[in-house]
């Protein structure tokens, strides 16, 4: 071959990846424009592990870089692309929400050890567009709130996120869960 002929680029297709947490292995799903073989690296190896073949099995909730690199191959010329892989925390389970006294109600949930913590949002309105009221719990050891100076003969809706903090360069970002499903309570006047 020419010395001076021109290397080709090489491209890889590969997305972003946003997955709830879950103990099934994924592929990544990446490709070389032109077939080249295909190497990755984790920034964050306490979020998730990448085998050789692309296959990623997630270990905690949280945002990692993800590396792909192709080989040179032919007239093509190796290539780098990076991703970022999020992964949310699982879905909460709300166990109770009763009345415990007048304008007070108690809301439980079962414990999420990989969580940073958990937010409650309630409202009187069951599409959650109006009136709706936020309680934030920053300790994921916590599973009861109680939440007061609510109007008696009214029913509330509550439901419950789980977030995870993470640091993305110089700030923290906030990964939320799926909403749990909502459960209502009649407050008794």
């Amino acid at each position: 071959g020419n010395a001076t002929q021109q290397k080709k680029k090489q491209t890889i297709k590969a997305k972003n990846i946003t997955k709830t947490y879950s103990t099934k292995t994924f592929a990544i799903g990446a490709k070389s424009s032109c077939g080249a073989k295909l190497t990755y690296k984790v920034a964050d190896k306490k979020i998730a592990a990448i085998s050789k073949t692309g296959k990623i099995k997630l270990k905690s909730y949280g945002q990692t870089k993800i590396t792909i690199k192709a080989a040179a191959k032919g007239k093509y010329k190796a290539a780098t692309k990076t991703i970022t892989l999020t992964v949310k925390p699982v879905k909460v389970k709300v166990t109770s929400v009763k009345q415990l006294k007048a304008k007070t109600l108690q809301v439980k949930w079962k414990k999420d050890k990989k969580a940073s913590g958990y937010i409650i949002q309630y409202s009187t309105d069951k599409k959650f567009k109006k009136n709706v009221k936020k309680v934030v719990v920053t300790k994921n050891q916590t599973v009861t709130k109680k939440i007061t100076k609510l109007k008696p003969g009214k029913k509330y809706y509550v439901k419950v996120r789980t977030y995870k903090e993470v640091k993305s360069g110089t700030k923290k970002v906030r990964i939320y869960s799926d909403w749990s499903k909502k459960k209502a309570v009649q407050i008794k006047k």
